[in-house]
Formats: C-alpha cells, sequence, structure tokens
C-alpha cells in the first residue's frame, strides 16, 4: 500500500538543509513532550483524509492530499530557511502551497512557520512516479 506520509518524510529528508538542521525531528500527527524541542523541528499534519479525485474506466487513478506543515524553533531565520526548503522540495513533487500562518509563542519563546500544501499525485500503482526514485 501506498503511504503518502511516509513518503513525503522521505522526500523532506532528502534535502540536504532539513537533514541537517532537523534529522530525527521530523514527525507526523503529533511531537511529543519529551521529544527534542531545543533545535528546529517539523510536524506533519494530514488535513483531510486522502480523497480519491481522478478516475478513468471506474479506476481511480490520483489521490488528493492536503497536509500542514509546521517548522518550529527558537531561530526565526533557520525556521524560515527549512520552511522555504519544504515549499522548494514539494514543489517539484507536484505540492502547491495553499495558506499558512506565521507566530511567535512569547511563552515559550518559539517560532512557528506553518503551512498548508495540497497535492494530487497518481496513486495507482502503474502511473505512480512519486515514490520511484526513494530508495530505502
Amino acid at each position: 500500500m501506498f503511504d503518502m506520509l511516509k513518503t513525503l518524510q522521505k522526500y523532506l529528508l532528502k534535502n540536504a538543509t532539513i537533514a541537517q538542521h532537523c534529522t530525527g525531528r521530523v514527525r507526523a500527527y503529533h511531537y511529543d513532550e519529551t521529544a527534542d524541542t531545543t533545535n528546529t523541528y517539523i510536524l506533519i499534519s494530514p488535513l483531510i483524509a486522502p480523497q480519491p479525485s481522478t478516475y478513468a474506466s471506474d479506476t481511480n487513478l490520483s489521490t488528493e492530499y492536503l497536509y500542514q506543515i509546521d517548522v518550529r524553533g527558537s531561530n526565526y531565520d533557520q525556521v524560515k530557511l527549512i520552511q522555504e526548503e519544504i515549499r522548494k522540495t514539494l514543489w517539484e513533487i507536484g505540492f502547491r502551497q495553499q495558506d499558512g500562518i506565521d507566530q511567535y509563542d512569547k511563552d515559550i519563546k518559539i517560532y512557528m512557520d506553518a503551512r498548508r500544501y495540497r497535492g494530487n499525485p497518481y496513486t495507482i500503482e502503474h502511473l505512480r512516479h512519486i515514490d520511484k526514485d526513494l530508495i530505502e
């Protein structure tokens, strides 16, 4: 079964800048309170369930995804750099930024740049190409 969430995580960590600053700190759904928050980290949250979107002869060819990707950290410049690298990486695989929010939490002294990305890749096996260059 194809797993877009794991595919996104792999693509993000293929980016040298993201890997340098966030290896071991890219999570999905939830970032544990006991996890390392002293350095910049990434949280990926699916906002909708995968939606079948393109059909041919009653066969689902592609699936629509919507994710929010948060970059959080105490260094403003690093948070912005990583979020820009995420945007470029996702652009290369057909995900486009929809919107986002930029915040600073003064109580815990952390910047958060949260952006939403939508993609509609082919997910049927013989047409799918999004994960073909990812080697485990």
